[in-house]
């Protein structure tokens, strides 16, 4: 008799604990969320086109859109050649918006948020090896030690509007600009080492948030 109710105590406790897990889950649209050192960072890349007001963020589809947009230092989204399975890129205007473009409760992280990232993780190569997915990167995936990051290869748009890169490299915005056109951004490649590099602010990269 004992032992059936030990059994039912417990199988209940898991009951309710699974039940947690889920809300927290959904709490942020479903996203996962994975702690690295002392940073609680998106478990996969943002995915929206309207800033936190609730306005739509400007979707440039064609190449004269994008290039319009920069132009004008307007934010702007797109698709990986317009595929919506190839997730969203973002030039950097669209994350510099006042009106916000992470969900509440999280921000875009700064260039120094991302070196704590990465000098946690070991340093640049390390921290390569450490973010990506275990998926999705060809021959380089055998060297993975995935931490949950799970940067998957999606590639990246340029100011004119060609799409590269989509299954060998991934690339990441900061919110810190590095200079009247320029911000800096984090580039996982597939020799395994993240870079930081100063670029052109309307390129289209992924977004990944950062808890507050």
């Amino acid at each position: 008799m004992y032992q059936k109710r030990a059994a039912f105590w417990l199988f209940f406790l898991i009951a309710i604990l699974a039940a947690l897990s889920v809300t927290a889950c959904r709490a942020h649209g479903e996203s996962e969320e994975v702690r690295i050192g002392r940073q609680v960072w998106m478990g996969r890349n943002l995915d929206t086109g309207r800033y936190r007001n609730g306005d739509h963020v400007r979707h440039a589809v064609s190449d004269a859109e994008w290039h319009d947009a920069a132009s004008k230092q307007e934010g702007a989204w797109c698709w990986y050649e317009d595929d919506p399975g190839k997730g969203r890129l973002y030039n950097w205007y669209a994350l510099g918006d006042p009106r916000g473009l992470a969900p509440e409760g999280w921000h875009i992280p700064s260039d120094s948020e991302w070196n704590e990232l990465v000098d946690f993780l070991g340093g640049q190569t390390a921290a390569g090896r450490a973010l990506k997915s275990t998926v999705g990167w060809g021959a380089s995936a055998g060297a993975v030690r995935s931490c949950g990051f799970n940067a998957q290869p999606a590639g990246s748009r340029n100011c004119l509007g060609g799409f590269f890169s989509l299954g060998r490299d991934a690339f990441f915005w900061s919110a810190t600009p590095s200079g009247d056109f320029e911000a800096w951004n984090r580039e996982i490649t597939s020799r395994n080492g993240v870079q930081r590099v100063s670029i052109n602010k309307s390129l289209g990269f992924s977004v990944r948030c950062l808890k507050d």
